[in-house]
């Protein structure tokens, strides 16, 4: 529908449905997506206002670099089971990104922040987003900042959050304040389906969120390389890893904070948690 290859500044957007039954965009000829940005092109000062991007097969919203991007309200509802859809591309070198009250469902990828430009994104902050019904819920691989409150994480089929910046950076941090994380695997019932995975970089500030009914681990850490501390403080973990073969319902290691958290043991998996790889518990 809005296609900025070579980029885009100071535009606004409001109460639209782009809706593609099926393949390309019958308007641009392309394959569908409702707002596009070329990579590493500037992307400045953009708003959505109650926007329904709806059936693409691509991308729901993608972002070149620069700042001030805001998405409030509506829904970005893809193709899955077509892994190739994304509800929300950043793609690099963007920073003051707010999404609010935005449902992204049906995606091959719900959220989707990379650095194809080379560059890290910088600040993200999302508020009662949703993430629901998809082969992986979040993805994040760079080095920003991300803040999500009100987390809803959900029906991810492989993992509900994948967070795995590529470098081990002071400035990655992933904060979580309260919500649910919940059901993962529910999709096909045969993936890993995990809450969180994380490869050890960066670091993770977890509070007042409840992990419950993940067929795999609640939180699987696993090649962890990092110098910085990851808090979990306050958390509830119910009756996570009951997919057969999985040992835990937490397995962490590195450099841990545990306050306050609280297990509850299902039938099928009477192991809660996994510290044998911390290196150092507070």
């Amino acid at each position: 529908a809005f296609y900025f290859p070579d980029g885009n500044c100071d535009s606004s957007y409001e109460n639209i449905e782009y809706r593609v039954a099926s393949g390309d965009d019958p308007a641009t000829n392309r394959p569908s997506t409702f707002y596009y940005c070329g990579t590493d092109k500037l992307n400045d000062s953009v708003y959505f206002y109650t926007c329904y991007a709806l059936d693409y097969t691509v991308k729901g919203f993608r972002f070149g670099k620069g700042s001030s991007i805001w998405i409030v309200g509506g829904r970005a509802v893809g193709s899955w089971p077509d892994y190739n859809s994304i509800g929300i591309h950043l793609t690099g070198g963007n920073g003051g990104v707010f999404i609010w009250s935005v449902d992204a469902i049906s995606n091959g990828t719900n959220l989707y922040i990379s650095k194809d430009s080379g560059e890290t994104n910088r600040e993200v902050f999302l508020s009662n987003f949703i993430s629901d019904y998809s082969h992986i819920g979040v993805r994040i691989d760079d080095e920003s900042y991300v803040s999500w409150s009100d987390v809803w994480a959900a029906s991810s089929d492989e993992v509900c959050i994948n967070y795995t910046p590529s470098i081990d950076s002071g400035n990655a941090i992933l904060n979580l304040q309260g919500g649910t994380i919940f059901n993962g695997g529910a999709p096909t019932g045969t993936s890993n389906g995990r809450g969180i995975n994380y490869n050890g970089k960066g670091r993770i500030q977890c509070s007042d969120v409840v992990f419950r009914n993940n067929i795999g681990r609640a939180v699987s850490m696993n090649g962890v390389s990092s110098s910085n501390r990851c808090v979990f403080k306050n958390n509830e973990f119910k009756d996570n890893a009951t997919k057969a073969g999985v040992s835990q319902q937490v397995s962490l290691a590195g450099l841990v904070e545990l306050v306050g958290n609280t297990f509850y043991a299902g039938d099928t998996n009477p192991v809660n948690i996994d510290i044998s790889s911390i290196s150092d518990v507070a």
